[in-house]
């Protein structure tokens, strides 16, 4: 589908619009502390990243002592990265990944969500994988951040030349907030 088509040049794409481009040393101490804060909830097992991208975060968790997996949605990028890492990553449809139910004690997903089209898809299919106990991940940019609502603001002052910047992103479908997202996490799925 397009999301394949739009990540078919994404290493460089993700290097160019990451907000710490190619420093990988900022990135790795980053996962390390997400997984870090993972592990104070649970115990090493099973390891999924969906939305791996260059499987940085897969070689962080697998030396923390976690079995690691990924997911990536372009085929040659999954392969790539398969490659280079010696991961299993899987691709394809993710909602239709023929994955064992009630598997991965951690469901990685570090930027992710709000590049779907579909994301309440993406979370049925994870809410399925994850073992009873297990945590899940996530991290997104908050629409109701308050520097975001600053440039609302600034917006509607008519004070801003790009008007509307916060949603001016590469690759982003959906926005969330904090409150909205854990209000339906704990009504369909009974996530804490």
């Amino acid at each position: 589908g397009y999301l394949q088509t739009l990540y078919t040049d994404y290493a460089q794409q993700d290097d160019q619009h990451h907000r710490y481009g190619n420093k990988l040393d900022i990135r790795r101490k980053k996962h390390e502390e997400n997984i870090k804060l993972i592990e104070s909830f649970t115990t090493k097992g099973r390891f999924l990243s969906v939305g791996c991208g260059n499987g940085l975060d897969l070689k962080v968790a697998q030396a923390r002592g976690w079995q690691c997996e990924g997911y990536e949605v372009n085929r040659s990028f999954a392969k790539k990265v398969s490659l280079d890492t010696q991961f299993l990553i899987h691709t394809g449809p993710f909602t239709k990944l023929d994955l064992p139910k009630s598997h991965y004690q951690a469901i990685y997903l570090h930027h992710v969500l709000e590049h779907e089209t579909y994301p309440l898809q993406y979370l049925d299919k994870i809410y399925d994988l994850l073992a009873p106990n297990g945590i899940l991940f996530m991290a997104m940019p908050n629409i109701q951040a308050i520097s975001v609502r600053w440039k609302r603001l600034l917006d509607r002052l008519q004070l801003r030349s790009k008007k509307a910047s916060y949603y001016d992103t590469w690759q982003h479908v959906g926005f969330f907030s904090p409150r909205d997202l854990s209000s339906h996490l704990e009504k369909r799925y009974q996530f804490k």
